[in-house]
C-alpha cells in the first residue's frame, strides 16, 4: 500500500496511557511501519456518539455519560470527517507520515450538549454522570477496562483554523416519535 487515510483519536499526541484507543493506536503504528504515506485523522468525541441515547433521551430526557459533565468536550461530526479523508485520498501532492486533527467548531461540556439537544428536541433534556465504579463495571462486563483519571489527554485540544471543522448546531438528532413527544417532561 502506498497511502493510507486512517481515522484514530485525538488523544494520540497524548503519548501515555489510552484506555479504549489503545489498540487503535496499535494500529497506526502498525500502518506506519510499513513506510507508505499516512494521514491519521485524529478525531475527539464524535457528535453522532449521542444517537446511542436516544431511547434514554425519549423515555427519560437523560443520556448518560463518563465524562464529568462540566467538562469542555471537543466533538466533531462524521460527515466532516468524510470530507476531509475523501479530500486527502483524491490529492495527490502529500506524502509522509502526520496526524491531522480534525475537531468541531464547539467545545461543549455534556450540560452545554443537553441545552443544544432541550433546544433542537423541543423538549428538557439533561446530563447524567455515571459513577466511575459504574462505568468501570459496564466495561468489564464487555471485557474491556474503563480508562484510568490519568488516561486522558487535557481538554480541550489545541485549535487552529486548519483543524477546525464547519459543522454547527443543530447536531443530527433525530426528533422523538410523535407518540413520545411528552416524555421526560415535568
Amino acid at each position: 500500500m502506498r497511502r493510507v487515510v486512517g481515522i484514530t483519536s485525538l488523544g494520540r499526541a497524548h503519548g501515555g496511557p489510552a484506555g479504549l484507543l489503545t489498540p487503535a493506536l496499535a494500529v497506526d503504528a502498525l500502518i506506519e511501519e510499513t513506510g507508505g504515506d499516512h494521514r491519521a485523522l485524529a478525531m475527539p468525541f464524535f457528535m453522532e456518539n449521542l444517537l446511542h441515547h436516544v431511547e434514554a433521551l425519549t423515555s427519560t430526557g437523560t443520556f448518560s455519560t463518563a465524562n464529568t459533565v462540566d467538562r469542555p468536550l471537543a466533538t466533531v461530526a462524521t460527515h466532516d470527517i468524510a470530507e476531509i479523508a475523501a479530500h486527502l485520498l483524491l490529492d495527490d501532492s502529500w506524502s509522509g507520515r502526520e496526524t491531522v486533527p480534525v475537531i468541531g467548531p464547539d467545545d461543549l461540556t455534556p450540560e452545554e450538549m443537553a441545552q443544544v439537544m432541550s433546544e433542537v428536541l423541543e423538549r428538557p433534556v439533561r446530563a447524567r454522570q455515571v459513577a466511575p465504579e459504574d462505568h468501570a463495571a459496564t466495561m468489564a462486563r464487555y471485557g474491556r477496562a474503563a480508562p484510568g483519571p490519568g488516561d486522558r489527554p487535557t481538554w480541550p485540544p489545541p485549535r487552529t483554523t486548519a483543524s477546525t471543522t464547519p459543522s454547527r448546531r443543530p447536531w443530527p438528532l433525530p426528533r422523538p416519535p410523535a407518540s413520545a413527544s411528552g416524555a421526560g417532561t415535568s
